[in-house]
């Protein structure tokens, strides 16, 4: 067998689609080779996928956009019996294509192929496509785990383009658009949460687009008829509808998304587009084949405040509410620690230990969902394609989080129990194999192996950057890393030294400092080790730089855990729960940059507790309100187990409203005799609100919000225990605006969430009127502490402004038209009577005065009306009703009916019409 080997250099630029081409005679490609070719279609690369046999291709015409560059390419022929094309699938200009869009700084020297991200689909024999002038374009994002194989999946006649995860998505969407703009279909695949679609580097959501964004007016000019949108629980949610409105009104195109989990039928995931607005019928760009086989959803974590911890690989979020974690997702892979949640992208990076020395690094999806993360920063779901560190010793990844520069830090302790045998390493998510990635010098002298941490989390704190835990010896744990440049080669940053404070006491429930030692529980003794003790192996914070740590189950807020060694730093007991923990394979995750949960008043309107524990079920569905029924409450005010009409089995317990606030900053009312210096909180003096609102918006005539069953006038206040409860003045009327109650503290600055919790429960819902509007009510509620913080944040920031709300739906009943036959009773009659006389011999009279009235409440027109002469003692053929004259408007009389003594006028009407009809009754 001989081997010929020959390169060149190609150039690519603007003015050409492809420089030269190469023939290849008789002979196989082996999986690295590369070469450009035309085969009769203008600007075709062809690339050698080496995981799989065959070459696939990917369309020159759109590979460079507004770029120029030189790219080396190698080819390696191999003499072998095997014809070249009983592997390589001829181009016949038909093949359904994918187009890498890219820059400069992508153009760069790689042997193996154009770009490391570029992406290929498989040919398929047999397709007819017409791909110069496609009426739909299928939109992929690269960070979409399996995009390739998702690709290939992709149905003849529309054209894919692959979305460069690096860069800005909504960009290159409006780039190819304006190159074809006869396409009059889109479909956008990316990973999504409510209200926010993830496009290449950036977001697509409600903060991102309005009336005068340029892209989404480039949107519109392009005239694209029909948008879908796929990424899970997309459409979800009142943020989610609101977006999708928002999206459908900007633009004007049909709408269609997805509000549940998208993607793998297997993985719970389905390719329905639930919520559409506008006319659109949704046909699927994808096979049947690839609908049932793709492993992957489209699912990154919601952008909201969030307290995560992964044990034993089961990924898990804490209800701060119940204090209970709820199980989100097995990831499959019980060694999985030093997690964190990237901000940028929101996934969760971790080490995966494969032996003492090998680690792989994986990404976790909000399913729970594994897939390994690429030298070059993709995602597969093949483990030999993971990026994998070596350490030096036999080691466990023990704690890690993610900065704010995106790079995950790891903290490995060596399985020798010999603190200088542990490391610290960095990794750069974007691009693994930087050189900024890699094993820092450390120095462990400050520490032995027992008091490094078993979690850490990212703070910054002084200017700087840390990691911060609590080791097992109950004293706080800390690395200053902000000698790490972003970018900076590992082997020049200057060396860390990992330190420790002093032991810490754990404060009491008046914020007094004890002697009660913070400490991890007893396991064993060992005459060489000494003591080994249970570790805190979960550490979270939030964006106010607090510091909170758990360990088997019972969760503390670190008080005063400055850099600086600090008097007064303590423990405080936080929330506790039946989960425990497991030594190293237990790590606490939280998004860094956005409030904590212990830091957000928290609510639950109707404080229902079931099965699935479900984090968004805080709002509240107050049922119906009747006319003329009594008031309705606006929160759940019951307690007790009811049963569940959709799940028997699973009945419901029912707390009634809920509301917790577990750490204030401040503390205005001198509740506690805690204090911080570092912004980290105190427990004690949680459960102190500042203010609370309560608005009907969209009020209608007659509503009313009572409190203690009695209205309060616009301007006016009322009390309820130790809240005062004021309506502001004009603009807050029903009919109006709406109707906003404003609640605070009669006296000092702050109260118990017990008391507005009590107050809350006196607000009640009810309308007066005669004919109420049936539109379904909307009250929202606000919680605001004594920091500051409202209710609201827990939702995020993206959420479109959404607020706890309660519903009620209104039932006006029809009412019966009210007849006064003597307006002024004039007759003599009393009520709604009249009184005549008829004499012998005289002309008829009339039965009701000429000043005969009829009122309705609900309607302006009567149908018809039934007279009846009840008592006839001269009997029926002498006594009689009849109409004297013309019967206004469309009013007719039907024939008197001597059997019965009935006269029946039909027809609708006006109610002064009918008033003359029946005083025309004789």
């Amino acid at each position: 067998m001989s081997i010929i080997e020959m390169s060149k250099t190609v150039t690519l630029n603007e003015a050409s689609a492809v420089a030269e081409t190469s023939t290849i005679g008789a002979a196989t490609m082996d999986s690295t080779a590369t070469t450009v070719t035309f085969k009769e279609k203008k600007g075709g690369v062809v690339i050698a996928d080496g995981k799989t046999s065959g070459i696939k291709i990917v369309s020159r015409d759109n590979m460079i956009t507004d770029a120029g560059g030189t790219v080396a390419l190698t080819l390696t022929e191999k003499t072998t019996g095997i014809h070249l094309e009983d592997n390589v699938i001829s181009m016949t200009g038909n093949e359904t294509e994918a187009v890498v869009i890219t820059d400069e700084t992508n153009l760069q020297h790689q042997e193996a192929g154009i770009n490391k991200k570029a992406i290929s689909t498989n040919l398929n024999l047999g397709i007819s496509n017409e791909l110069d002038s496609p009426q739909e374009i299928v939109f992929i994002d690269s960070s979409v785990g399996g995009y390739e194989e998702l690709a290939n999946g992709v149905l003849p006649g529309r054209k894919v383009v692959i979305l460069d995860s690096s860069l800005d998505g909504f960009g290159q969407i409006v780039r190819v658009l304006e190159e074809h703009p006869q396409v009059l279909s889109i479909h956008i695949v990316s990973h999504g949460t409510p209200g926010s679609l993830f496009l290449g580097n950036s977001e697509f959501n409600l903060n991102s687009i309005d009336s005068s964004n340029t892209q989404t007016l480039e949107l519109k000019a392009l005239s694209v008829k029909n948008i879908l949108l796929y990424g899970c629980y997309l459409a979800a949610g009142p943020c989610g509808r609101e977006f999708i409105e928002k999206v459908h009104q900007l633009t004007g195109a049909n709408i269609a998304a997805s509000a549940r989990l998208t993607g793998g039928k297997f993985l719970g995931g389905d390719w329905e587009l639930e919520f559409v607005r506008g006319e659109l019928e949704v046909v699927l760009p994808f096979t049947k084949e690839i609908q049932r086989t793709w492993g992957y959803v489209l699912s990154a974590f919601e952008d909201r405040p969030a307290v995560y911890q992964i044990r034993e690989g089961v990924l898990k979020e804490l209800n701060p509410l119940t204090r209970e974690f709820i199980d989100i997702g097995d990831t499959g892979i019980a060694s999985i620690n030093a997690a964190g949640l990237n901000r940028a992208d929101n996934y969760m990076y971790a080490m995966e230990r494969v032996t003492g020395t090998s680690h792989r690094l994986v990404r976790i999806d909000s399913t729970g969902t594994v897939e390994y993360v690429t030298s070059s920063g993709g995602t597969s779901s093949n483990s030999a394609d993971a990026f994998t560190l070596t350490t030096a010793n036999s080691s466990k990844p023990a704690a890690g989080d993610v900065d704010d520069k995106g790079y995950l830090w790891v903290v490995f302790k060596s399985e020798d129990e010999d603190s200088i045998n542990s490391s610290v390493y960095r990794i750069k998510l974007t691009d693994p194999s930087h050189v900024s990635t890699g094993e820092i010098n450390t120095i462990w002298t400050n520490v032995d192996w027992h008091e490094i941490a078993e979690d850490v989390a990212y703070v910054n704190a002084d200017g700087k950057d840390y990691l911060f835990g609590v080791n097992s010896v109950g004293r706080i744990f800390e690395i200053d890393i902000s000698a790490a440049a972003v970018d900076q080669d590992v082997n020049t940053i200057t060396q860390l030294v990992p330190d420790m404070s002093s032991s810490v006491n754990i404060r009491d429930a008046n914020g007094n400092s004890t002697t009660n030692r913070l400490i991890g529980d007893f396991i064993s003794f060992d005459p060489i080790t000494g003591v080994e003790r249970s570790n805190f192996e979960a550490a979270w914070t939030g964006s106010e730089g607090g510091l909170y740590v758990s360990k088997n189950g019972q969760a503390y807020n670190m008080a005063n855990f400055s850099p600086d060694e600090q008097p007064d730093r303590a423990a405080e007991e936080l929330v506790s729960n039946t989960d425990g923990q497991n030594i190293r394979e237990t790590d606490g995750v939280s998004t860094s940059d956005l409030s904590s949960v212990f830091h957000i008043p928290l609510i639950d309107l109707n404080g229902t507790e079931t099965g699935d524990k479900n984090l968004d079920d805080v709002d509240y569905d107050a049922g119906t309100f009747t006319e003329g029924d009594p008031a309705v409450d606006i929160v759940e005010t019951t307690t007790g187990t009811v049963p569940n009409p959709e799940n028997p089995s699973n009945p419901v317990f029912n707390n009634g409203l809920i509301i917790k606030d577990y750490i204030n900053i401040s503390d205005p009312d001198n509740i506690t005799t805690a204090t911080n210096n570092n912004n980290s909180g105190v427990v004690s003096a949680g459960d102190r609100l500042a203010t609370a609102t309560v608005t009907l918006t969209n009020a209608y005539d007659g509503d009313e919000l009572l409190v203690s069953s009695a209205t309060v006038a616009d301007g006016a206040s009322t009390t309820v225990g130790s809240i005062t409860i004021a309506r502001a003045g004009t603009g807050n009327t029903a009919g109006t605006n709406n109707i906003a109650l404003t609640l605070t503290p009669t006296t000092g600055t702050t109260a118990s969430v017990d008391d507005f919790n009590a107050a809350i429960k006196a607000i009640q819902f009810k309308n007066t009127s005669e004919a109420p509007n049936n539109t379904n009510r909307t009250i929202q509620f606000v919680l605001t502490d004594a920091d500051g913080n409202t209710s609201d944040e827990i939702f995020g920031p993206d959420s479109g402004g959404r607020k706890h709300t309660t519903t009620v739906a209104v039932q006006a009943v029809n009412d019966a038209p009210v007849l006064d036959l003597d307006g002024n009773n004039s007759s003599t009659a009393t009520g709604s009577d009249y009184k005549t006389t008829f004499t012998e011999g005289g002309g008829a009279v009339a039965i009701g005065d000429s000043d005969v009235s009829i009122t309705d409440a609900d309607d302006i027109n009567i149908e018809s009306a039934t007279i009846t002469l009840g008592s006839r003692p001269d009997g029926d053929t002498v006594e009689s009703l009849l109409v004297n004259g013309t019967l206004p408007g469309t009013i007719s009389a039907g024939a008197y009916d001597s059997s019965t003594g009935v006269i029946t006028l039909t027809g609708s009407a006006t109610l002064s019409q009918y008033q003359a009809a029946i005083a025309q009754i004789q």
